[in-house]
């Protein structure tokens, strides 16, 4: 006789199903806590921007901006209106560029399929032949033709650099670590003269600089394994 087939049973979720979840589990939680500190560093590291611009607003004849935007219609009695919230909204979208241009290289880089596909565009691009008798300005089009995949990442590659830059001068007219030159600042920590250093304002500096993009990076690390587990 032919036995009647039974019908499976479902699957239950038991501990073990659960157990291999876990690893992602984990990684969520990790991936929501590293975004929770990036906006906790953005809150941070907006306020020498903020400061900065308001320094700068100080320094501009106020009733010459008034008078100014008191000739615009509408847009200017809005500006007014607003007031000092403007310095505010300047600063953040100042700290907003500078952060986009730091973060570039590193986001250009993020997904290797991606870093791939642009090391394999320039490399097998096809360049312009440049000739001895073609004219000089004819010379610099081929070459501005022929650079331009590796010029955009040599572009963003040095407005980082600038953008640290500037952000370390930013914190030091802010929130300056010592009472005194950047040459102070080394010789009380060769001379371990410790106690004349402001570490809060070594910590912001820090902070601006390198802790959003650490937490970025970790971000897409932890993002490419989740990914991975899926």
């Amino acid at each position: 006789m032919n036995r009647q087939k039974q019908p499976q049973k479902q699957k239950d979720d038991t501990p073990s199903d659960w157990l291999e979840h876990l690893p992602t589990v984990f990684l969520w939680l990790l991936l929501f806590l590293l975004l929770l500190g990036i906006g906790a560093a953005i809150a941070w590291n907006v306020q020498p921007f903020i400061e900065m611009t308001s320094l700068i607003a100080k320094s501009v004849d106020q009733g010459a901006v008034e008078s100014f935007l008191g000739k615009i219609p509408v847009i200017g009695d809005l500006l007014l209106w607003i007031g000092g919230g403007i310095i505010v909204i300047t600063g953040s979208v100042w700290f907003i560029i500078s952060q986009a241009l730091e973060l570039a290289p590193t986001l250009m880089t993020s997904s290797d399929k991606h870093t791939l596909r642009m090391i394999n565009a320039i490399t097998q691009s096809v360049g312009l032949e440049v000739h001895q008798s073609d004219h000089t300005d004819l010379v610099w089009l081929k070459n501005t033709y022929n650079n331009r995949l590796i010029a955009s990442v040599s572009f963003f590659r040095t407005c980082r650099t600038v953008v640290l830059t500037m952000e370390a001068a930013i914190c030091w007219i802010t929130h300056p670590p010592v009472a005194g030159s950047p040459l102070d600042f080394i010789l009380y920590l060769c001379t371990g003269q410790f106690d004349k250093i402001n570490w809060g304002n070594v910590a912001l500096t820090i902070s601006l600089l390198f802790l959003i993009e650490c937490l970025v990076k970790i971000s897409l690390k932890t993002l490419k394994h989740i990914q991975g587990f899926e």
